[in-house]
């Protein structure tokens, strides 16, 4: 278990990505293969354990606050406000929470602090190449990433307008540019390339997710949205700059005369100003997560860096309230399951998380060591049970009679009526089970004699608060009237 305080092992995306990093391929059905790679290699180094799959994911997330800090200071030409950028970044809910999951969130916003520090720096010396290439490399790994880096391209437009280079710096600008979108491009090339050769499943499916519609959760996704972003960049660094701000106005200029300060501040809001206005038009129409626009928060840090006036003690003191806080939300779960205690479900960041190496443990022990095939009827029990029994030889299927493929292990290995029956009649005697969280989708089977009226074996987890998980598992056999 990875946090045992937490009583949490690992999210559904977390193990459905760890079973894309045993077989690493340019691109999967839902996301781009950054994430693969970055889970493959952590798991090469720490073991597949929890911790091992999260191990890199952790280091990139302190990596991602001190490169914050490096643009800031970069812009801001005052060390101390990148390491008050640092310290905003590290002491955020957003991170403090990414920071426990391996997610492609992740990698993408590295890569997008990244490509905001490249810009700045291509635009102070348009005539450098190089600085123009490492904003292509860090875009088109951005890219790989996760999709929600093409957002980078319209902030990084406007972004560039607002700075306003000089007249003659224009033809440089404009050919960095085209060097850094060639260099981007041929990274994302390979993953182009397998999703023509794939159909297009990565890029079919985010367009899905991005264009869904819900009416329901439209009337209020647009509040809860705006909310969220506020939460994940911090309320008290929120009220650090609005009591301080009130206090000492901002005025300091650079040595060259211009307010230098101000500009990088609009620079840096004016990157994320694309994703936020793109995030909110989606959580309108009921389709947003509160994570959708996260890169945009790292312009809004950077913003609150730019613009507070440097006074350690208030920064302290909320910034330490501010961490207590986000620490009090994530432990305060845990701590009323180890005393035996509920803990409601809507403050619970961890419930999906937890059970499922309890539950897959215990089915485990109700089945034979080695079960030949085994088919599971949901995305949450291919990906739990693939990692929880990553230590048995198995043959893993997915239930999907209707072939929608509504996701990864369902397009890999979707099976239907007529496939399992296929399937079962070329096994004979070996031996194959269909395991569900939802026994009504094993009804269709023992309507048609592939399944007993009962199940074979069923697992319970209940915890503190009442939640509860079961696995059922029906040995199949094949349909009646049917040869072995």
């Amino acid at each position: 278990m990875a946090w045992p305080w937490l009583g949490a092992t690992l999210h559904v995306d977390e193990a459905q990505y760890w079973t894309w990093s045993r077989d690493l391929e340019w691109g999967y059905y839902s996301k781009p293969p950054a994430i693969a790679a970055l889970i493959a290699a952590s798991t090469t180094l720490f073991g597949d354990g929890e911790w091992g799959v999260k191990a890199l994911t952790l280091a990139l997330t302190a990596l991602t606050a001190l490169s914050l800090g490096g643009w800031v200071a970069a812009m801001s030409r005052e060390a101390r406000r990148g390491a008050l950028a640092a310290l905003l970044a590290l002491a955020s809910p957003l991170l403090l929470l990414l920071g426990f999951a391996a997610t492609t969130d992740v990698p993408l916003l590295l890569m997008w602090t990244w490509a905001a520090w490249a810009l700045w720096q291509a635009l102070q010396r348009p005539a450098s190449a190089w600085r123009w290439g490492l904003l292509g490399l860090a875009a088109g790994l951005g890219m790989l990433s996760k999709y929600t880096m093409l957002a980078f391209g319209p902030g990084a437009l406007l972004a560039v307008a607002l700075v306003r280079p000089m007249r003659a710096r224009w033809p440089q600008v404009l050919r960095g540019g085209l060097l850094a979108a060639g260099i981007a491009a041929l990274i994302v090339a390979p993953h182009i390339a397998w999703n023509v050769q794939a159909g297009w499943p990565t890029w079919r499916h985010t367009a899905d997710i991005t264009l869904q519609r819900s009416d329901e959760a439209a009337t209020l996704g647009l509040l809860a949205f705006a909310l969220g972003q506020l939460l994940l960049l911090g309320p008290m660094a929120l009220a650090l700059l609005t009591w301080q701000s009130s206090r000492t106005p901002l005025t300091e200029r650079t040595p060259d005369g211009d307010d230098g300060r101000r500009r990088a501040a609009r620079f840096a809001l004016a990157l994320s100003t694309p994703l936020l206005l793109l995030g909110l038009m989606q959580a309108a129409r009921g389709g947003a997560n509160v994570n959708w626009a996260a890169p945009a928060l790292l312009g809004g840090l950077a913003w609150l860096a730019l613009r507070a006036p440097l006074r350690a003690r208030p920064v302290a003191v909320l910034l330490g309230a501010q961490v207590l806080l986000v620490a009090g939300l994530v432990h305060a779960p845990g701590a009323a399951a180890a005393a035996g205690q509920p803990w409601p479900r809507a403050l619970d960041l961890w419930a999906r998380m937890r059970g499922w190496d309890a539950v897959w443990a215990n089915l485990g022990q109700q089945l034979p060591p080695d079960p030949a095939v085994v088919i599971g009827s949901s995305r949450a029990v291919l990906a739990h049970g693939q990692y929880h029994w990553r230590d048995r030889k198995v043959q893993w299927l997915a239930w999907d009679p209707a072939r929608q493929a509504r996701h990864h292990f369902a397009w890999r290995l979707g099976i239907d009526d007529q496939g399992l029956a296929r399937h079962l009649r070329a096994n004979g005697n070996r031996p194959v089970w269909l395991i569900t969280d939802s026994p009504d989708a094993v009804r269709p089977l023992v309507a048609n004699g592939m399944a007993q009226d009962k199940p074979a074996a069923v697992a319970h987890w209940v915890d503190a608060g009442g939640r509860r998980l079961t696995l059922w598992a029906w040995r199949l056999r094949t349909p009646l009237g049917d040869e072995p």
